[in-house]
């Protein structure tokens, strides 16, 4: 899930990401925050792949009510 704009104001705001610069090499395209939801990452990754990825489970943070009833209303 690719949070809009305003969400990823917000987890920036609330210091859940960081506001990461790219260099002017890479396209602004790519300036996107990517989220996986928990359940998503249980399910579907094993500790491995987890590895692999660079995902930690320990960088998790919970999202507010509102922010996870857009994330399921989009899908």
């Amino acid at each position: 899930y690719i949070p809009e704009k305003d969400e990823q104001e917000y987890l920036i705001r609330e210091g859940h990401l960081k506001n990461i610069s790219i260099s002017s090499s890479r396209s602004s395209n790519n300036n996107n925050i990517c989220l996986m939801l928990y359940d998503e990452v249980v399910i579907y990754m094993d500790e491995y792949d987890l590895e692999l990825s660079g995902i930690s489970i320990d960088d998790s943070f919970i999202l507010p009510e509102s922010m996870f009833a857009h994330i399921y209303s989009s899908n």
